[in-house]
């Protein structure tokens, strides 16, 4: 019985780094994107909308 708990734990402990995996990868992204967004955005305020 106690093995079988152990091992349960260490799935948690797994889904667990998994989960912060993910969170960093989409955080990651995220900003990215924003980061581009932003670009973007200062290129078409400099620009004009005529560069589209």
């Amino acid at each position: 019985m106690e093995n079988l708990h152990q091992t349960q734990k260490e799935k948690k402990e797994e889904l667990k780094y998994i989960m912060d995996y993910v969170k960093t990868l989409i955080l990651t992204l995220y900003m990215t994107l924003i980061k581009n967004t932003i670009r973007l955005l200062r290129h078409v305020l400099r620009h004009g909308l005529d560069v589209i």
